[in-house]
């Protein structure tokens, strides 16, 4: 079976780069663990990243996104009636969204020291992917999606810019969320790349993200497994993605997930 590991603070770190585990997500776990917070133990980053360089078989998702935006609620106190807000599941903000704000709010509140913390962390998360980069190791792009104020769809273009922050090229950040993601299991291999007989996930863009990642952002047309989604079609997926009303159907599909785990 292959595994995707959230690193657990029961065993050492180390242990991750087991060959059945395929991916290790999340730069702020190597913070928390291996270094036990102390963003200055350059010996301790260094032995991560050699354990990385010499396991072949394991992949990094680092996350940045999502642990960048606590530091985007500890700066932004209005951040849960801000544009990008309008787009996360309704039940998500109602509940999850505002027990994170609260949580950094309150936090911030007790200790304003947290804000310059928070971000010298992210800091350091950059230069840990930068590192991971010179040494080969293969990146794959996450955000942790659909939790608190990171929202599905657009925290990519966010996680692919910090990648770039971190001196990837246009290409090799493009290949974090393509060709490098589709190998990490056997069932991803005809995704990636464009070639005979792979899936058609596809987007069209008027200018060339090699030179500018932005283009990204605005699709001329989208392939979904071949079927072709013009501008409107877009459009109009965005408007309602803006504009939710499944408030009470996500709180019955919660209600019946419960119902099914026990």
């Amino acid at each position: 079976m292959d595994i995707v590991a959230h690193p657990s603070q029961k065993v050492p770190y180390s242990y991750h780069f087991n060959p059945q585990i395929k991916s290790i997500e999340h730069a702020e776990d190597i913070i928390q663990q291996p270094l036990n917070y102390n963003l200055s133990d350059t010996l301790k980053l260094k032995e991560v990243i050699n354990d990385f360089s010499k396991s072949k078989h394991t992949c990094f998702s680092p996350t940045l996104t999502v642990y960048n935006n606590i530091y985007q609620m500890l700066i932004d106190d209005n951040i849960l009636e801000s544009e990008q807000l309008q787009f996360i599941n309704p039940l998500i903000k109602k509940v999850d969204s505002k027990a994170q704000f609260d949580r950094w709010y309150n936090t911030k509140r007790r200790d304003s020291s947290i804000v310059k913390a928070i971000k010298d962390q992210h800091n350091l998360h950059i230069k840990i992917i930068k590192e991971l980069h010179k040494e080969g190791v293969t990146l794959i792009c996450g955000t942790d999606a659909g939790i608190g104020v990171t929202i599905p769809g657009s925290s990519i273009h966010q996680e692919l810019a910090f990648y770039k922050e971190a001196g990837l090229s246009n290409y090799e950040v493009l290949k974090t969320a393509t060709i490098n993601a589709s190998k990490t299991h056997s069932i991803m291999n005809n995704m990636g790349t464009i070639d005979v007989g792979k899936i058609a996930n596809l987007l069209l863009v008027d200018n060339n993200p090699l030179l500018d990642l932005s283009a990204l952002q605005n699709p001329t047309t989208v392939f979904i497994k071949g079927r072709k989604l013009n501008k409107d079609s877009l459009n109009n997926f965005d408007e309602k993605a803006r504009n939710r009303k499944n408030l009470i159907a996500s709180a019955v599909r919660y209600l019946e997930n419960l119902i099914f785990e026990k």
